[in-house]
């Protein structure tokens, strides 16, 4: 079951409400593997969930931090551990967001899946 969400857009949100370290975000950026791990993990401590997710992403028109447009970095945070997963999307602002929740949802039911839970 849901137990809550965080929009995240700016990094006093990302360090303040999930607790995404400062150093690392000065370090590599908002948009990395490492921020969307931190990112999930302090979603499902802040949740107090048995998953947390997390996307950070460069949705356009521009590059940002040096990450081109469309890349995105999905997070998943469980009991056994955090991941991440890197994509390369293509298209418009809005569809690299949609491409982004897609990615997200199948990870989000894959998680789900290798913790046992069946639909």
């Amino acid at each position: 079951m849901l137990q809550g969400g965080v929009v995240a857009y700016q990094n006093s949100v990302k360090a303040g409400v999930l607790g995404v370290s400062q150093q690392l975000l000065s370090e590599v950026g908002s948009v990395d593997g490492q921020v969307a791990e931190a990112m999930a993990d302090g979603a499902r401590r802040v949740c107090g969930a048995d998953l947390g997710i997390s996307t950070t992403g460069v949705a356009g028109p521009e590059p940002h931090d040096g990450k081109a447009v469309g890349t995105v970095f999905i997070g998943i945070a469980g009991k056994s551990g955090t991941e991440s997963f890197e994509y390369s999307f293509s298209g418009d602002r809005q569809s690299i967001r949609e491409q982004a929740c897609g990615a997200a949802l199948a990870r989000l039911l894959a998680a789900l899946s290798d913790v046992g839970y069946r639909s």
